[in-house]
């Protein structure tokens, strides 16, 4: 399942259980998002959630492109 990027804003989150973190697969984002302590899969709602807190971070200007 693929899950809107909170910085590109395109469909192209997803679960990546190697590196257990969210990632955007698209070439020209490629944002990450750690989940603290997860070690399963996460749930549908642990994702949103993830998401949605790293959402105020970016549009607060927080973060850098770097």
């Amino acid at each position: 399942m693929l899950y809107k990027c909170p910085k590109c804003g395109r469909f192209g989150m997803e679960w990546d259980g190697r590196a257990k973190v969210l990632i955007c697969y698209y070439n020209t984002c490629k944002h990450v998002i750690r989940i603290r302590n997860q070690k399963a899969i996460p749930t549908h709602e642990q994702i949103e959630l993830a998401i949605g807190h790293d959402s105020p971070v970016l549009r607060n200007g927080i973060l850098s492109n770097g």
